[in-house]
């Protein structure tokens, strides 16, 4: 009972290496653009490539999270900072990152639980598409907020609601806001 209300901060590092069998999105018949993309250059019947782009990776995620409880065990405040890192071997335009900053608060009230946060995550691409002269970069503002009701020993039933707004930093018209609601039943 005395450590549900300390403060404490968790983290974490992961680090992966791999072979991604197809580093762009492009599906398989639309790899000219694909190709150019990747090598800078406009591909030939010779270096046309029909199954993708394979290429190894080296990858760096880590993240850290703090929590302050206050008001009984279960009620806390918490920020929370992620950051995922995906560099490839000769295709580094293709390299990427992603970083979350995450802060809300999760509140117990007899045996429901509620949980609200704000977050702010920005994507980051070395490349840009040759055909277009952009990058996919954006970030995207987050507000969410969860409920979780104990409706029996074993039953729960969830509701959320979240509200982002994505922004394209190159590709303005490809802005947008988004709401999202959802419910489930375990």
């Amino acid at each position: 009972g005395k450590k549900a209300h300390q403060p404490y901060l968790v983290g974490m590092v992961e680090l992966g290496a791999g072979r991604d069998g197809n580093i762009l999105p492009a599906p398989p018949n639309d790899y000219s653009i694909a190709y150019q993309a990747t090598t800078g250059s406009v591909p030939t019947a010779a270096t046309f490539v029909p199954t993708g782009i394979s290429e190894s990776y080296r990858q760096l995620n880590g993240n850290v999270e703090g929590r302050i409880p206050f008001a009984g065990a279960g009620t806390y405040g918490y920020v929370i900072a992620d950051s995922s890192n995906r560099a490839y071997q000769s295709s580094s335009m293709m390299n990427s990152h992603t970083n979350l900053v995450k802060g809300g608060v999760n509140l117990v009230s007899g045996k429901h639980t509620y949980r609200f946060d704000i977050s702010r995550r920005s994507y980051r691409q070395e490349g840009a598409y040759a055909s277009q002269g952009s990058t996919s970069n954006n970030t995207q503002n987050s507000f969410s907020g969860d409920a979780r009701f104990t409706l029996g020993e074993r039953d729960y039933l969830g509701v959320n609601v979240q509200y982002n707004m994505p922004r394209f930093t190159t590709i303005p018209t490809q802005n947008t806001n988004q709401t999202v609601l959802g419910t489930n039943y375990t």
